[in-house]
């Protein structure tokens, strides 16, 4: 009897074993979902931006054509003054009809040249947007645990905070700076007694963010405050 008692015990820590493997099973399955999901957004994103680059570029084809158009109008406007230039009477019309087209034609070439300028800043405006969206809230997560697992003893809570200011400054990165001020602000809660005092352990650093913002680097969920521009969980 007492033997069936013990194999019953296996049998329910085994089946309590399965469950919860099945729940952690889960709970990754879902972490990929949303990591897949999140890079099929990223992808479109990319997707739109290179099409906005591609029309851009099209665009700034178009005013090179329109002005090489422009310069060849004026070209040919010169060669016929030029020709009739022995009749001075139809010469000095056609001087003067010139400068009109000269006047314009500057004008023109001015305008021309203004869109052009605002077609590289737009074209260099989304390469820029591009960049930013490449880096993650995973990215900064990543980079911020790795910074402190680099650290061979145990860190004071202003240790760390130092740390990460030092890492964070004039990056003026807005996801990186967003993350880092969440890690900071939950160091509290993470800390350990060490010969009495409260201390972070970097080597415990990774499983303690990680089991605040979950594996990978997923984030809980972060939104954009609108009033003040900043990132914040809900």
């Amino acid at each position: 009897i007492k033997e069936i008692e013990q194999i019953r015990e296996e049998i329910k820590k085994l089946e309590e074993q399965q469950k919860a493997d099945e729940e952690k099973l889960k709970s990754e399955e879902k972490k990929r979902n949303d990591f897949l999901a999140e890079e099929e957004a990223r992808k479109k994103r990319y997707e739109e931006i290179d099409a906005s680059i591609e029309k851009e570029k099209e665009k700034l084809k178009n005013k090179e054509l329109e002005l090489q158009k422009v310069k060849k109008l004026y070209e040919d406007t010169e060669n016929a003054r030029l020709k009739n230039e022995n009749d001075l009477k139809i010469a000095n019309k056609e001087i003067e009809d010139n400068k009109i087209i000269l006047e314009k034609t500057n004008a023109e070439i001015k305008k021309l040249n203004e869109d052009i300028e605002t077609a590289i800043k737009n074209k260099e405006k989304l390469e820029k947007e591009k960049q930013e969206i490449a880096y993650t809230k995973e990215d900064a997560i990543k980079e911020i645990i790795e910074l402190i697992e680099r650290e061979k003893y145990e860190l004071t809570i202003m240790d760390i905070t130092d740390k990460i200011d030092n890492f964070t400054y004039n990056k003026n990165n807005k996801i990186l700076n967003s993350i880092a001020k969440e890690i900071k602000s939950i160091l509290p809660n993470i800390t350990e007694n060490v010969d009495g005092y409260k201390m972070i352990v970097p080597e415990n650093f990774r499983e303690n963010i990680e089991n605040r913002f979950g594996k990978f680097g997923n984030t809980k969920s972060i939104n954009k405050n609108k009033d003040e521009d900043d990132y914040r969980e809900y």
